[in-house]
């Protein structure tokens, strides 16, 4: 082959190469933006029933959450329960959020969400990643949210996305206990019992009484831990006991333990001799919300029981 034909030949494979290059390049920007309209989270979306966790990085703090059976549960706070309510709006957002808009990713947009944005990795049950995404922290005006895909070249706005957070916080589910004082028809502390009657008479009068019932109707806490590992810590510690009886015959036991620097509450679950007909039930639901682990209270809300118990 000549020198003339080998250049002649050489310059194919070149202007071939680019050629593929440029069309290869050219077909990625054609189909990313043509995907208005596509599930923004279409490979979660096709395998939902096999999702097995979620990690969700927000200002440096990476939560994961994991699926144990039918049940997801959080790593970080001593692998409890996951709000149901964000878990839900979570499979929402899997199951209905579409691509609406694309723009190019530029350098500042995509600074300003890995700055500020959610970081969300979706694993199978197989540890592949279905999704990795950076989603915006808050929402625009029309509710959707700005998202890119790692190693695309587009931003995304999705929508719709109903409720979504990064932050731990929003997955754990909030409060631990709600009773309204209607549902109570007894309270024993320690030893001595007070009916519902005595507790309305007292509340006019009693601060404290006043302070308990209205932390009742919305306990809040502030930290968790597994019960086996704070009673290794803490083997001959004895609580305070408060149990709170409900008109329908189930009763919360509450333990209350009380440190220097911290008040940590457990719950235990009973029924009283006679009870409505589905409270052995809802023992058996509840119990295992309560029994594997420990909750730390706020110092204020654990000095309003620790006043009451520590008379």
């Amino acid at each position: 082959m000549t020198k003339k034909h080998l250049l002649t030949a050489l310059c194919f494979v070149i202007v071939a190469g680019c050629s593929w290059i440029i069309s290869q390049y050219y077909r990625q920007r054609v189909d990313e933006t043509f995907v208005r309209g596509h599930y923004a989270f279409a490979a979660a979306r096709q395998k939902v029933m096999l999702l097995q966790k979620i990690e969700l990085t927000e200002n440096g703090q990476t939560i994961t959450l994991h699926r144990q059976d039918d049940t997801w549960h959080f790593q970080q706070a001593a692998d409890y329960f996951v709000n149901d309510e964000m878990l839900a709006a979570f499979y929402e957002m899997i199951d209905n959020a579409l691509i609406i808009a694309t723009s190019p990713a530029k350098k500042a947009a995509l600074d300003d969400l890995q700055n500020n944005g959610i970081k969300i990795k979706i694993y199978d049950d197989e540890d592949n990643i279905l999704v990795d995404m950076l989603m915006s922290d808050q929402p625009q005006k029309d509710k959707s949210r700005l998202a890119h895909l790692e190693g695309n070249s587009k931003i995304y706005r999705i929508a719709p996305v109903r409720m979504f957070s990064g932050a731990a916080a929003s997955w754990v589910p909030m409060p631990l206990l709600a009773i309204a004082q209607q549902n109570i028809a007894g309270i024993t502390i320690e030893d001595a019992y007070f009916s519902s009657d005595i507790l309305a008479e007292a509340k006019a009068t009693n601060k404290t009484i006043r302070e308990l019932l209205s932390l009742l109707e919305f306990v809040a806490y502030d930290g968790i831990v597994r019960r086996s590992d704070f009673t290794a810590i803490y083997p001959n510690i004895e609580p305070l006991t408060l149990q709170i009886h409900l008109t329908s015959g189930l009763i919360y036991r509450l333990q209350l333990y009380a440190f220097q620097d911290a008040f940590w509450l457990g719950i235990d679950l009973k029924a009283e001799k006679i009870a409505r007909q589905d409270v052995p039930q809802q023992i058996e639901e509840l119990t295992p919300r309560f029994a594997h682990w420990v909750f730390q209270l706020s110092d204020e809300n654990g000095q309003i029981l620790y006043s009451l118990l520590a008379r």
